[in-house]
């Protein structure tokens, strides 16, 4: 049984990809894509191999569950549902195909806004390495609760620890400006490294993937090319390496290991994991766990409830030493029967923690109409330049989202994403009065319409002879411009 439920499985998730592949909005950019990217690694692939191969048994002896047959197909199907469900709604608002920003606007942006980059990168750059550096030296003291499975801060506060994710936004900008010489890409470079070595995995895949995208992007390429598969490989094969020795490894080659840790490398050469056997692949086997507790031993779904750790979440531990872990209202808790070290819900998963099969409906289509919104703003073309690179730098956290399910993981992931480019709206619009590429053209434009201007309109408007321009005698006709406003 178990074994046709995974035949007809692929046949409705191909038969999904098929159909978004020949949609008019397929792209890379598209928030279809990078669920389908998680949901074949995840709930396809990994799912097939391990019942050809038997990797969870392991797993099971862990967690304290042995699911039957029944269990597994059902986990299969919620996960199916839920993709079916997201890609309808996503692919039902997000319908236009991507149009990129002129080549004009962007190089505009490139020589006006780097000044008001770099003063945001002088003041972030190095929170956000020192952060990372006490990350990979252990300076951060967390405890790990029994009752939930997280790592809470005791003596400092979250903040401190995640101001490193700072670093992914802020270092593939500095490439984009520098045009991705060798050079503009060490802080890149370094934060995968050091990263890499503290043994967390997820960051420095969406830098990574950060990084092609907004290559791709300038390059106005739509789909996977050589370059961009090349990069998503390069990506996989580190994430394995650090996956399989946490990091273990890059720490010996600066002295950072001990015993513990070289006997963990000794063994992991000896016995290899294979491929997508690691925990951090298991979404299937953690959905397995859901389905298995949810309702039958628990009783009750969580009707959502958990989401309302978004408004406890912010207020760091040390100011309110009674500060729930998780959720101030918990109807289900998953360590009550068994022990889920190091899970994660999926996005299919907490709709059914939350409500079984309706609320896997409930909340992958609004995920998916949500994401289907903010890309058809992006993908009108009609954005200004920091919020399109906004998009195209927090896209890519998007497999984090869908891999975790919580409201909690994408507002965090938001918050470090999306707030150095706040922080730069306000510094280059407001700050130091930088006019936008539009508001400079429409000035140039007015300017030419006035009979006592001494300029052509042609020269005003034409954006290849304002590109050739010297940056002094572009500021002085745009001055000269927003004065006759």
């Amino acid at each position: 049984m178990y074994a046709a439920a995974l035949a007809i499985q692929v046949i409705i998730s191909m038969a999904i990809l098929i159909y978004f592949i020949r949609s008019p909005s397929f792209s890379m950019y598209h928030p279809v894509a990078i669920y389908s990217l998680f949901h074949f690694i995840s709930f396809v692939s990994r799912p097939i191999l391990s019942f050809w191969l038997d990797y969870d048994s392991g797993l099971y002896k862990v967690y304290g569950f042995h699911p039957t047959d029944d269990q597994k197909t059902l986990a299969l199907l919620v996960s199916t549902f839920g993709y079916a469900a997201f890609a309808f709604a996503c692919l039902r608002s997000g319908v236009s195909q991507v149009s990129f920003l002129p080549a004009e606007k962007m190089e505009f942006e490139r020589e006006h806004l780097k000044g008001s980059f770099l003063r945001i990168c002088f003041v972030l750059l190095p929170i956000a390495f020192w952060s990372l550096s006490g990350s990979f030296g252990n300076d951060f003291e967390m405890t790990l609760s029994m009752s939930t499975g997280h790592a809470l801060n005791t003596k400092t506060t979250g903040y401190l620890y995640d101001a490193q994710f700072l670093a992914i936004p802020l270092s593939v900008m500095l490439a984009w400006f520098y045009r991705f010489r060798l050079l503009s890409l060490i802080p890149v470079v370094t934060f995968i490294l050091i990263r890499a070595g503290t043994g967390g995995r997820g960051p420095f895949i969406v830098c990574i993937l950060a990084l092609g995208i907004v290559y791709a992007y300038t390059r106005r390429i739509k789909f996977p090319n050589f370059k961009v598969v090349t990069i998503g490989l390069c990506a996989l094969a580190l994430f394995r390496f650090v996956g399989d020795d946490r990091g273990a490894a890059l720490r010996q080659l600066v002295a950072q290991s001990d015993y513990n840790e070289r006997f963990i490398a000794e063994a992991n050469q000896k016995a290899p994991l294979r491929t997508f056997e690691s925990m951090d692949y298991a979404s299937d086997v953690y959905l397995q766990y859901l389905v298995w507790v949810v309702p039958e031993k628990s009783g009750t779904y969580d009707y959502f409830l958990d989401n309302l750790e978004l408004f406890v979440a912010p207020i760091p531990r040390i100011l309110w030493s009674g500060k729930p872990d998780g959720s101030p209202i918990a109807r289900v808790r998953l360590f009550d029967y068994g022990f889920p070290i190091g899970m994660t819900r999926s996005l299919p998963g907490e709709g059914w923690y939350a409500l079984g099969w309706l609320g896997v409906f409930i909340w992958c289509y609004l995920a998916g109409h949500i994401l289907g919104r903010i890309y058809e703003a992006f993908a009108s073309g009609k954005l200004s330049f920091l919020k399109t690179f906004a998009y195209l730098c927090f896209f890519p956290s998007l497999i984090i989202t869908f891999r975790d399910g919580e409201t909690v993981s994408t507002a965090k992931q938001a918050f470090w994403y999306l707030s150095p480019f706040l922080i730069w709206w306000f510094v280059a619009r407001f700050a130091l009065k930088i006019p936008t590429y539009d508001a400079f053209m429409g000035a140039m434009k007015r300017r030419a319409r006035r009979s006592d201007s001494p300029l052509a309109e042609a020269d005003l408007v034409d954006p290849d002879k304002l590109r050739n321009l010297p940056p002094a005698v572009r500021r002085r006709r745009l001055a000269l411009a927003l004065q006759k406003r």
